[in-house]
């Protein structure tokens, strides 16, 4: 016959070894969560970015400090890399092992891997050389610092749920060559997509001239019997001269199927940039999308008067996170060692 005291002290064993586990992972995963404050600033230049105006040919030598401004040692990736235009406008760097090309070829800056600890930084030179043939203009390019081990739970054996994170702090080196500074806008194609079961246009750009912009206009959508059934208002932020971007308009619902048309007009100070009536585009059902990831976001959504047709699918079904089965398995376990206990007390009083 089953030992029942046994049986039960093996179950509180059990149950204490999974509550030891469980607290054990929760702190790795606030040891993981320790956060990384790298930075770059330059030396001996105002503001927080490199700002130069340079004459071609010109070459100059410049010193960036690299900081470590955490309460851990880091080993900080450091780069140059192509800078671009987000989508509805704003400063960006390419990734770690992105090529490069354009302005950033004008640097040295090296890619290197350093050791920093907390509270440290150590300055870095670099040359900055303007080709002899380089036009007039605003040129846009990047310096990075970033932790070269992700930081996040797991292992390399596959243990544990967890995100790889890495955290980067990108600087500007804006550079502008004398010249006529000359603004240019060129619209593109219209795209749908959905996103979150909304639909959200994005328009293709290209900064044609050779200064930075920021567009402001009005987008006006048309179904496929010219009615307007939306209209909103576009605000940029800096669109970088040479680069090429979306400017993107979320709806409050998902347009019905069918064809579009939209019209766009972008202008800077008063002065009309670019425009554009005859952007089609088409909406497939929902059954047909491929449901793409978002281009951007805003906050503000875009009123649609139109009548909306039912476009749901059938959702799929909740998630069972792992814990949520270890709990079912333990709540399980202590009615079995409950009802254990019970029948051992039943017996003794019973013989």
């Amino acid at each position: 016959m089953l030992d029942r005291s046994r049986f039960i002290h093996a179950g509180l064993g059990l149950v204490a070894t999974l509550l030891v586990a469980f607290a054990l992972s929760v702190g790795r995963a606030a040891a993981a969560d320790e956060p990384v404050k790298l930075g770059l600033k330059p030396v001996d230049s105002e503001g927080a970015f490199f700002s130069l105006v340079m004459e071609p040919g010109e070459r100059r030598v410049l010193t960036v400090e690299i900081g470590n401004h955490g309460a851990g040692p880091v080993q900080a990736r450091t780069f140059a890399a192509d800078a671009y235009t987000i989508v509805n406008g704003g400063f960006a760097a390419r990734l770690d092992g992105e090529p490069t090309s354009s302005t950033t070829t004008w640097l040295d800056f090296p890619t290197q891997t350093l050791d920093l600890d907390p509270g440290t930084g150590v300055e870095q030179r670099f040359t900055v050389h303007v080709p002899g043939d380089a036009k007039p203009g605003e040129y846009l390019t990047s310096l990075v610092v970033q932790n070269a081990t992700p930081l996040g739970g797991g292992s390399a054996t596959g243990e544990g749920l967890a995100f790889k994170q890495i955290v980067r702090q990108a600087i500007a080196v804006a550079i502008t060559i004398p010249g006529p500074l000359v603004p240019g806008l060129t619209i593109g194609q219209a795209t749908h997509r959905t996103v979150a079961d909304r639909s959200s246009v994005a328009v293709a750009l290209q900064n044609s001239g050779n200064v930075k912009i920021t567009p402001r206009g009005l987008f006006i959508l048309f179904d496929a019997t010219g009615n307007e059934i939306s209209r909103y208002p576009i605000s940029m932020d800096s669109f970088y001269a040479g680069t090429g971007t979306f400017v993107e308009v979320p709806f409050a619902q998902r347009l019905n199927p069918g064809d579009y048309t939209a019209s766009l007009s972008l202008s800077e100070d008063g002065n009309v940039l670019a425009s554009s009536t005859s952007l089609a585009f088409q909406v497939p059902s929902l059954a047909a999308d491929l449901v793409p990831q978002p281009i951007g976001g805003t906050a503000q959504r875009a009123p649609v008067s139109q009548a909306p047709v039912n476009q749901s699918l059938p959702q799929p079904g909740p998630v069972v996170w792992p814990w949520a089965l270890a709990l079912v398995a333990l709540l399980g376990l202590l009615g079995l060692i409950g009802r254990s206990a019970m029948r051992s007390r039943s017996h003794a009083a019973h013989p």
